[in-house]
Order: structure tokens, then sequence, then C-alpha cells
């Protein structure tokens, strides 16, 4: 039985998609390859591996992948990693955009707007508790005025945890 390298070094291939499956790059790399200047083959092929491997190795950059096996996916913390900063990119971009846009705001502004809005509430719900409290019994009236502060005080706690 011959050698597998020694079969491998002399094998020629006869398509672009054969060039690219025996570097584990697609058909449009070796295509690319093909019409560089510095392509010292015939465009049309047929090459021979072991040669266009020299070439390669002389000519073209190492390939990102190369330090891990083809097929092989990443390690997991690797792709977690990666998830993590693609999303943080994603989130930066979106910053980006509503800035340009002019819809981010001044937090500071917004709080005071918001603690405004809530004593405006609560003043307007014990307006309406004394214009009541004349009409029933004092009981209910106390009663009514702890309930109205508890909803005023949820109110305000929720508005100034903020969204």
């Amino acid at each position: 039985m011959p050698d597998r390298r020694k079969r491998h070094k002399s094998m020629q291939v006869n398509s672009l998609r054969a060039l690219g499956r025996a570097f584990g790059v697609s058909h449009g790399a070796a295509r690319k390859w093909t019409r560089r200047h510095d392509w010292p083959f015939d465009s049309e092929g047929p090459w021979i591996v072991e040669e266009v491997r020299v070439w390669r190795e002389a000519n073209l950059r190492p390939d990102r992948a190369e330090g891990r096996q083809a097929g092989k996916p990443r390690p997991p913390a690797f792709a977690a990693a990666e998830l993590i900063y693609k999303r943080r990119v994603a989130a930066l971009l979106q910053l980006k955009i509503k800035e340009k846009r002019k819809k981010l705001h001044d937090v500071a502004a917004c709080r005071e707007r918001r603690i405004r809005q809530v004593r405006t509430v609560r003043e307007d719900l014990q307006n309406l508790f004394r214009k009541t409290a004349t009409e029933i019994s004092a009981e209910a009236a106390d009663h009514l005025k702890k309930k109205l502060d508890e909803i005023a005080q949820r109110y305000a706690d929720g508005l100034l945890e903020g969204p």
C-alpha cells in the first residue's frame, strides 16, 4: 500500500473546489489565490497540492483558524466570551446611535421631573381626601388617609428607582 504522505505530495487537483477542499478553505478563497499577481501556476489548473502549499506558506498570512483543527468547535468559554463581547459592542453601537439622534437625556433633570410629578400627584390625592373627608366618618377618613399615603409612597418609590 503506498504511503499516504507521498500520495498527498504528488496529489493533483483539477478544480477550484478540490483545491479549496485540499486546504480547508472555500472555493472562493482558492479562486482569489489564482487571480493574485504572484500566483505562479496556471489559473485553470491542474495544480499539485504540495507546490501550492509551498506557495501559500510563502505568500499568504497564516489562517486565523490555524490554531484549532478544522471542524472542531471553539471551547465553550471562548464562545461565551465572544458572545459577551458582541453584545457589548452592539449595546455601545445602539448608545452611539441614540446619542447621534439626540434621544438621550440628562438623568438628573429626569429625576427632578419625576419628583415634581410625584409631589403633584400626592398633593392632588391629599386635596381629594380633604374634600371627601367632611362627608365620611373620622375612622374611615383616617383609614383612607393612610391608604392614600401608602399608594403615593409606593408610586414615589417606583418612580425614583427608575426604569
